[in-house]
């Protein structure tokens, strides 16, 4: 048996895929399309700009720009009502991870410019799809359920 995240996003994944292709008239209504460009675009997007930081940035700065994700989604999580809140040990762990990864790569951290803006942007954006995907599945999840709620009911 996969684990218990791995199943959950097999679910989310297969609940999205059905909404997608929900074409008879029983079906839940899928996404809007506004959701699934900006998935697409998102999804097109982040790889190109962490290679792009990859190319600007030497490695320690990459490595210490994409640290700054997990933040970045917590914030946006949080403006939106969805994520838990960031109580102590919480932020003591994001806290502890930025430590090591500083420490671990402090003598490959060169900036410029242009790196800099890159590695910015990656962290936006990379943050931005993550959120938008989550969200998008928990939409799925459910419109999924409700149109099983619908179908069980005795008439």
């Amino acid at each position: 048996h996969p684990p218990p995240g791995r199943r959950r996003r097999r679910a989310a994944a297969a609940a999205f895929a059905a909404d997608l292709e929900a074409g008879n008239g029983d079906a839940a209504p899928g996404p809007k399309r506004g959701t699934i460009v900006a998935l697409v675009l998102l999804t097109a997007t982040a790889p190109a700009l962490a290679n792009a930081s990859l190319l600007f940035n030497s490695v320690g700065f990459t490595q210490l720009s994409k640290v700054l994700t997990t933040p970045a989604i917590a914030t946006i999580e949080r403006a939106r009502g969805h994520g838990a809140p960031l109580d102590g040990p919480r932020l003591v762990c994001l806290v502890l991870i930025h430590i090591g990864v500083y420490i671990a790569s402090v003598a490959d951290v060169t900036l410029n410019r242009t790196g800099t803006l890159v590695a910015l942007a990656n962290v936006v954006v990379t943050a931005r799809y993550k959120t938008e995907w989550s969200a998008a599945s928990r939409a799925a999840i459910a419109r999924r359920r409700a149109g099983r709620a619908t179908h069980e009911r005795p008439e």
